[in-house]
């Protein structure tokens, strides 16, 4: 990047550009998204496998056991990515898209999960949740700035970085909200995504209340 995605990235690797020899080498994706065009998309591209965002290191072991030795399925993988088209085989592999829920529903925050994704570290944790509310504070602000500019692009780019730091913490109401708006901009549906912001704010205000409470907490430890 910003001159190669990862899709054509893998296309060329399958075509033999990157070196015979690497042509069958396993490309796992890691992406934030979870939605069934986006699987496809990757698989389509030639990659072996995907994972979602957050790593979990249960699935994150799982994945390099499964691909660290060739597996012949990888040489259909291969094929596929020459043709201009998703075999209807492939298609079928998914569930349909997840139905909307009320983010309002949502836990706002699920501190085991994030503690169990580093390792049960405490402090660690504490680290990362310093960080995580400096650098969204910010991305909100631009956020914003976008929102009101009814900049489509840069609000999808913003709504999933945010998307993504919330699932690194596990703050599941904000991530979900985040990509509703990522959604909602991709569409380019201005009215949607400006509602959306709204929610964002409203929950990420919610969650910076949260882990206040909870960072006091473990300051009168």
């Amino acid at each position: 990047m910003p001159e190669m995605d990862g899709y054509e990235a893998s296309r060329n690797i399958r075509a033999g550009k990157a070196g015979k020899s690497n042509r069958l080498i396993p490309i796992i994706a890691m992406t934030a998204n979870a939605m069934k065009g986006d699987k496809e998309k990757c698989l389509s591209a030639g990659m072996s496998d995907y994972l979602s965002k957050p790593i979990e290191p249960d699935d994150l072991y799982a994945m390099m056991e499964k691909w660290l030795i060739t597996p012949p399925e990888l040489e259909l993988l291969a094929t596929h990515a020459t043709q201009s088209t998703t075999s209807p085989e492939l298609s079928t592999q998914f569930p349909q898209e997840p139905v909307m829920i009320d983010s309002s529903t949502i836990e706002i925050w699920d501190r085991p999960s994030a503690l169990r994704r580093l390792g049960g570290k405490e402090k660690l944790l504490d680290k990362l949740l310093v960080l995580f509310l400096s650098e969204a504070s910010q991305r909100v602000i631009e956020l914003q700035q976008t929102v009101e500019a009814e900049d489509t692009e840069n609000t999808r780019i913003l709504a999933h970085t945010i998307k993504g730091s919330a699932a690194n913490i596990s703050a599941l109401q904000l991530q979900d909200i985040a990509s509703k708006l990522e959604q909602a901009a991709n569409n380019a549906d201005i009215s949607a995504f400006k509602l959306l912001y709204s929610e964002l704010n409203e929950a990420f205000n919610s969650l910076k209340t949260h882990l206040s409470q909870y960072q006091s907490q473990i300051g009168d430890r």
